[in-house]
């Protein structure tokens, strides 16, 4: 179950943390605000990093030999916890990408 259910789970955390970043990114970003996105982001952060170092899963607990039986958890958990370090809110306006002005070409 948690060979699909954790990508599942680290995707819609992912998805959570990439909307708060469009929701809290504005020119007037406060330290406040800042710092709501960066503690969103660090326990997402620390989640996929105990999952590679301890194998110790947010909502399954421990499962040992997990990452040595499907090696692609393990990177999958590494690109999240990178992709999580982009997702921190920024001091300028972003749109959502439908809402974006579209080019004429």
């Amino acid at each position: 179950m948690i060979v699909w259910a954790y990508p599942t789970f680290s995707i819609l955390g992912l998805v959570f943390a990439y909307c708060m970043k469009v929701i809290i990114s504005n020119k007037d970003l406060s330290h406040t605000k800042f710092l709501l996105g960066f503690a969103i982001n660090i326990f997402l952060m620390i989640t996929h990093l105990e999952a590679v170092k301890l194998d110790k899963y947010l909502y399954f607990g421990t499962c040992p030999e997990l990452i040595n039986t499907y090696p692609l958890i393990g990177w999958f958990a590494l690109v999240c916890f990178l992709l999580h370090t982009l997702a921190l809110p920024v001091k300028r306006d972003l749109n959502w990408w439908w809402k974006r002005p579209q080019r004429n070409t």
